[in-house]
């Protein structure tokens, strides 16, 4: 689209925020690391081949909600030029973010050669997630530093929980909060898990969102601590399984349907052996 630019795309615009939301665990970090590592390496991501850089921008990764040693563990999995990221935690120091205004803590703690910031934790910048004034504000705010210091941002928002009803289906609004999130972000990626009722279930369904282009679903899997493009049943017909379970995403519908042959759940339906709820 004219007057909108990527520096990686079609997951990353050019001064703008680009947000990354999720339940505690569905690999949001997990997946800013990995453009991290295709910033490095030139190697395609989620079949994206990232810009030809030469090397990875000069990145700041400040975090709020861990330390620092947990981050350093992370990027232990991950081929990452390390003399262009610098890594600050201030999840033992969250009074001085809230000491003053966000673009003073910004303007003193992010080095001025930064090209690339990344905010983890930025939830607990504000009070209220789900204030869309508030949130709105904080996104503003983030805008504006983008647009004044040239800067790209990803910034990384925990959600306890998703919001569930007819009225959010849309991934757009399915994060617990301000729908200001996503609205003012240039791209969003929602992460949720597949089977949140089982916490060693590998398997996520991330959704992209951009305003100003397709969004796409991608069903993930974890594999030693990274993230991989889960294999798809496609012999269905999913525009009727859609129509007949509606609420639920094709892919997830379809993933959900290995399992109960995996779990022998329409075997024990056709013998009248199966009790209680049927398992979506």
């Amino acid at each position: 689209m004219p007057g909108i630019h990527y520096f990686y795309p079609p997951f990353l615009k050019s001064h703008q925020v680009n947000m990354v939301i999720g339940t505690s665990g569905s690999n949001k970090t997990t997946y800013v690391l990995h453009l991290l590592e295709a910033l490095t390496t030139s190697v395609p991501f989620l079949e994206a081949t990232p810009p030809d850089l030469g090397h990875m921008p000069q990145t700041t990764y400040i975090c709020m909600d861990r330390p620092a040693v947990e981050l350093e563990a992370k990027l232990e999995l991950f081929e990452i030029d390390r003399s262009r990221l610098k890594v600050f935690s201030f999840a033992s120091k969250l009074r001085h973010v809230f000491a003053g205004k966000f673009d003073a803590f910004l303007a003193k703690h992010v080095p001025p050669n930064t090209e690339y910031l990344i905010l983890d934790g930025v939830g607990f910048v504000i009070e209220k997630v789900t204030s869309q004034r508030q949130v709105g504000i904080l996104m503003s705010d983030m805008l504006a530093w983008c647009e004044h210091k040239g800067t790209h941002l990803t910034a990384i928002c925990h959600t306890a929980k998703e919001k569930a009803g007819m009225g959010y289906l849309n991934p757009r609004e399915k994060a617990l909060g301000s729908g200001a999130w996503v609205q003012m972000a240039g791209t969003a990626m929602v992460c949720t898990f597949l089977n949140s009722g089982d916490p060693a279930d590998p398997r996520r369904t991330f959704a992209f969102l951009d305003n100003a282009a397709q969004g796409r679903m991608f069903s993930i899997r974890i594999e030693d601590g990274r993230i991989v493009l889960d294999a798809d049943v496609t012999e269905f017909d999913r525009a009727d399984i859609e129509a007949a379970l509606p609420g639920l995403d094709p892919s997830t519908i379809t993933r959900r349907i290995q399992d109960w042959i995996g779990g022998r759940v329409f075997e024990r339906l056709k013998n009248g052996h199966f009790r209680g709820r049927f398992p979506l």
